[in-house]
C-alpha cells in the first residue's frame, strides 16, 4: 500500500486506486469547487474526498445560498443538485449563464430521464452523473473538465 492511501480517510482508499487500476492523483492546483446538494450526507463524502484529492471545496444547501457562493467564490467548477429545496439546479444553471457566469456545471442527481438530461445540457449544463454514483467516475469528470476549461482558458489569455 502507498503513503497515499494509507493516509486516506477511512473509507476514502479508493479514490487512490481503483479495482481497475486507474490511479487517482492529488490535485495540487487547488482549483475551486462549490459542491451544492441539499443531503448533508452527500456534501460532507464529497467536500471530504476532493479536499483529500487537493481541492479548495465550498458548500450550499440550497439554490438560493448556491448562487449566493458562487458569486463570492468564483469556482472553477461546481457539482449541482438537481431537487433542491428552493430554486432547483436546473434554473441556478440558468441563472448563472444568464448572469454571464461559465463556470463548469456536473448535475449530479437522482432524475434520470431524457427531457431531464435535455433540459440540464440544454439549460447549459457540462456533465449529467445520475445517483447513486461512483466517487472515481465525479473525480474522473471534474479532472477531465477542468483540464479541458483551463487549457481553454490559458489559450484565450
Amino acid at each position: 500500500m502507498s503513503d497515499s492511501a494509507a493516509s486516506a480517510p477511512p473509507g476514502f482508499s479508493g479514490l487512490r486506486q481503483a479495482g481497475n487500476g486507474i490511479q487517482m492523483a492529488a490535485h495540487r492546483d487547488g482549483a475551486r469547487i462549490l459542491v451544492v446538494d441539499d443531503e448533508e450526507s452527500i456534501r460532507d463524502l464529497l467536500t471530504t474526498a476532493l479536499r483529500f484529492t487537493g481541492y479548495t471545496i465550498e458548500t450550499a444547501d440550497s439554490g438560493k445560498e448556491a448562487l449566493r457562493r458562487a458569486a463570492a467564490f468564483h469556482p472553477d467548477l461546481i457539482v449541482l443538485d438537481v431537487n433542491l429545496p428552493d430554486v432547483n439546479g436546473f434554473d441556478v444553471c440558468r441563472r448563472l449563464r444568464a448572469g454571464g457566469e461559465n463556470y463548469p456545471v456536473i448535475f449530479l442527481t437522482a432524475r434520470d430521464d431524457a427531457e431531464d438530461l435535455r433540459e440540464g445540457f440544454s439549460g447549459g449544463g457540462d456533465d449529467y452523473l445520475t445517483k447513486p454514483f461512483s466517487l472515481e467516475e465525479l473525480a474522473l469528470r471534474i479532472v477531465a473538465i477542468l483540464r479541458r476549461t483551463r487549457r481553454a482558458d490559458d489559450e484565450s489569455v
